[in-house]
């Protein structure tokens, strides 16, 4: 059941908007999802600008759309959950290829820890001005998230590398385990994928909104409230498509020859749940499912029209190349800014204007990050080896899938989580 060569004059059955190549510390990359993580981080500073000028003020609509942009918190997940996802299924129900857990879990250590640790560090020297030994020890070790007086402190947006590495952990199991169920069958690995993801959706709702008020609210009381627990369902959403790109692949439906196997109608109905999100948060699984139609446009076998084209863009390839180091220190540069002060982070000063925060902010995370990178990451990233034998997790335009690419790419989290880290 391995994946059928692109054909050329089948434009259907090619994901154009994957179209082009980025390197990446040695590694090609393509321009369609590099360019969603470059997009991202873009929003991700936004974000945090945005926040600060109003001070978290969401009370409106208007104010919940212009900072709707922290749903891309859920578009990293759902990208982590595909592109590292893809191999473990090729392995068991595409062509078969044998990986490395070992290899996989290198990799992983060599993509995540040198850039965090090294932002770590300064940041706990400089602005924490050597900081309480349970901070060091909290997270040095990831568990910041699982005790109410870590998480949100040193540099909050480190809360989703927590989970991320969480998930990194237990994603080997779970594609084994999933694998040993199913047997083969790809529908029932999907059944199997969707009742564990829907567990995971009620604890979310249970410990961070009470369940829909039938419950008190504990998450945070109990130290799961930014865990994997939680959060899992929005990684299974991009696990579900990289089974379904197998299933298409194997099968295609003949209704991805209508108006829904086009990509635009993908886009504008990830627009409007989006929408929906921003209207009530409580209904953030919408903005989930967002970010799964985005990720699945591009790496579907859709036709495309002019909705791909910011995907295109090499110029968003390359901030997303770089987008780890970005999510690590915008908001600690965003601080700086508010504050006035490079070694003072609480109390926050809120009120400066966005041409302060993100004219000057967004500029000076990008350059931050292109030297945390090019000095850090970099020198991490060359040390990634190949972890399987399987194809890359999309096909470019008019190129087959090659079978030789290094599987590394399938690295994707920002970041994981929102920095691009995956």
């Amino acid at each position: 059941m391995g994946e059928r060569p692109i054909d050329g004059d089948r434009p259907e059955l090619v994901a154009a908007a994957a179209a082009g190549r980025i390197g990446q510390a040695g590694e090609t990359r393509l321009v369609g999802l590099e360019s969603v993580r470059g997009l991202a981080a873009i929003a991700v500073v936004w974000t945090h600008a945005w926040a600060l000028s109003r001070e978290y003020n969401i009370s409106t609509f208007a104010h919940r759309l212009t900072v709707g942009t922290i749903y891309v918190i859920y578009l990293f997940f759902v990208m982590s959950g595909y592109l590292l996802f893809w191999p473990f299924a090729q392995a068991a129900w595409g062509n078969r290829k044998p990986l490395s857990v070992r290899s996989y879990a290198l990799n992983r250590a060599w993509r995540v820890l040198p850039a965090y640790y090294v932002c770590l560090v300064i940041l706990m020297l400089v602005q924490q001005h050597g900081g309480p030994l349970h901070y060091w020890v909290a997270f040095g070790t990831f568990t910041q998230d699982f005790s109410s007086t870590t998480v949100g402190q040193v540099d909050s947006p480190m809360w989703s590398l927590g989970t991320e590495m969480q998930f990194y952990i237990l994603l080997p199991l779970i594609a084994w385990g999933l694998a040993r169920v199913a047997r083969g069958s790809i529908r029932v690995a999907a059944i199997l994928l969707g009742v564990i993801a829907a567990g995971s959706f009620v604890a979310r709702e249970a410990l961070n909104y009470g369940l829909l008020g039938t419950v008190p609210r504990t998450g945070l009381a109990l130290g799961l409230d930014y865990s994997i627990l939680e959060f899992f369902c929005y990684f299974a959403l991009g696990m579900g498509l990289a089974l379904w790109r197998l299933q298409v692949l194997a099968r295609r439906p003949r209704w991805l020859d209508g108006r829904l196997g086009h990509s635009d109608t993908w886009f504008a109905a990830a627009v409007v749940l989006w929408i929906l999100a921003c209207y009530r948060y409580q209904w953030e699984l919408l903005g989930a499912l967002a970010s799964a139609l985005i990720i699945g446009a591009l790496v579907l076998p859709l036709r495309h029209g002019r909705g791909v084209a910011p995907f295109r863009w090499r110029w968003t390839a390359l901030i997303g190349v770089i987008s780890y180091s970005i999510y690590l220190w915008h908001l600690p540069v965003l601080l700086a800014i508010s504050n006035r002060s490079l070694t003072t982070t609480y109390p926050v000063s809120y009120g400066r204007g966005m041409t302060q925060l993100f004219g000057i902010g967004l500029p000076v995370s990008v350059a931050i990050g292109a030297l945390s990178y090019w000095q850090i990451e970099r020198r991490g990233l060359s040390r990634r080896r190949r972890w399987s034998g399987n194809t890359l997790a999309y096909a470019p335009v008019a190129e087959p899938a090659d079978a030789d690419s290094n599987a590394t790419s399938a690295s994707g989290a920002e970041s994981g989580a929102i920095g691009g880290a995956s």
